[in-house]
């Protein structure tokens, strides 16, 4: 062999050595070890040398997880694992600690609250829980418990993560219900060791095994109650408990209730126009199979109507004579003119309900199927019109 290629062959041969070499175990530990630390693991497998598109170089790398004290003072025992990466920088065969690049952590030594306290964090808000499932279940959440397969992971002192198990049915089409047995994985936080746990968690499906299915009419599970609707109707009529008590009379013709509707709206608080219209307005402004559950018209005839008779720069009963102008007069349907005739407030009707006796429907009650209050919010109208006296206005016909 020439002499060169021999002298070439020992050079790379040197060199290749000292390129491949690798950190040994009690230099990576000793490199991880800190005030603190009570014990480094080294992965099980040999490092590696891995190329960074960050960095555009080649680093060598190999997983640890550094065991230290959690300094906590209330858990003076607590500890927390973290395990990551040990990172080294090559430079001329040489190898030099750079970083420890963290990837997840874990603490150990604090105590998880209790499987009641959990469940009943989990109870008192269920919505949470069962994520957009919510909306879709047909059940009572049944045999709500701690699941057998994971404990609570803690990832920082004030948050931790346990798994859930429980049984439901739900909707999963328009004609069929399945049961499950599923698993959900939550994730509790608070402020601080000695601060009570926020009611808000975090929530996620982690499995759902299906046990049987059970088929309906479309029409029947269109209007089935879900978790979601029960809850809001209990919330509704909480909302509804907590209006004034109007009582709406039986009335005997379309103009009767014109007048009802006008004097609530002359004479009544906002709260009581409200209470009003709940108890009159068409099933149409409700969800179906709902007298409380108010849909986005219904929610919308409500609060837009409420804005412009009590809450701008002139109201309702400023505006409109106690025996109102009439602007345009049908069969269930009628026009106000406010006291200058520059606006009018609308009210339409119809029959719902009752029942026949001898082919004749009765019993049957007036509702309200559209209600547009008009009132003038130009300073300039509202000042003409103050600027007559109300007797002159509303003797007018």
């Amino acid at each position: 062999m020439n002499l060169y290629l021999k002298i070439f062959l020992l050079v790379a041969g040197i060199l290749g050595g000292k390129l491949w070499s690798q950190p040994t175990d009690a230099q990576i530990k000793a490199d991880l070890t800190s005030p603190g630390v009570i014990k480094v693991e080294l992965s099980k497998t040999n490092g590696a040398k891995v190329w960074s598109t960050t960095y555009l170089q080649y680093f060598w790398e190999r997983g640890a997880i550094v065991y230290r004290n959690a300094k906590i003072a209330e858990y003076p025992n607590a500890t927390v694992e973290i395990g990551g990466i040990a990172r080294y920088t090559i430079v001329d065969g040489k190898f030099s600690f750079n970083r420890f690049l963290t990837t997840w952590n874990e603490y150990k030594g604090i105590p998880t609250p209790t499987n009641e306290e959990v469940l009943d964090m989990v109870n008192q808000n269920l919505s949470s829980f069962l994520v957009g499932r919510y909306n879709d279940i047909v059940s009572e959440v049944e045999n709500l418990r701690i699941a057998e397969d994971k404990k609570s992971e803690w990832h920082t002192p004030n948050s931790f993560s346990i798994n859930l198990a429980c049984s439901y049915e739900k909707k999963v089409s328009y004609t069929e219900t399945a049961r499950y047995d599923a698993i959900y994985r939550v994730r509790f936080y608070r402020d601080a060791i000695t601060s009570p746990w926020k009611p808000g968690f975090v929530s996620s499906n982690q499995e759902e095994n299906e046990l049987s299915r059970t088929t309906h009419s479309a029409d029947d599970l269109r209007v089935m109650p879900t978790l979601a609707s029960i809850d809001a109707e209990r919330k509704a009529n909480e909302a509804l408990a907590g209006l004034p008590a109007v009582v709406i009379p039986e009335f005997q013709s379309d103009v009767e209730v014109f007048m009802f509707v006008h004097k609530i709206l002359r004479e009544g608080t906002a709260d009581e126009f409200e209470a009003m219209l709940m108890k009159m307005l068409a099933p149409s402004y409700f969800i179906e199979g709902s007298t409380v559950l108010l849909n986005a018209n219904g929610a919308n005839i409500i609060n837009n109507n409420r804005r412009i008779a009590y809450e701008g720069k002139s109201t309702y009963s400023q505006q409109y004579c106690e025996d109102p102008l009439i602007k345009h007069r049908q069969e269930n349907m009628i026009e106000f003119l406010n006291k200058s005739k520059q606006t009018y407030t609308r009210i339409a009707l119809e029959k719902f309900g009752g029942r026949y006796e001898r082919g004749v429907k009765v019993g049957q009650e007036f509702k309200i199927t559209g209600l547009n209050v008009g009132v003038l919010s130009r300073q300039d109208d509202i000042d003409y019109m103050n600027s007559f006296p109300d007797d002159e206005l509303c003797g007018q016909k």
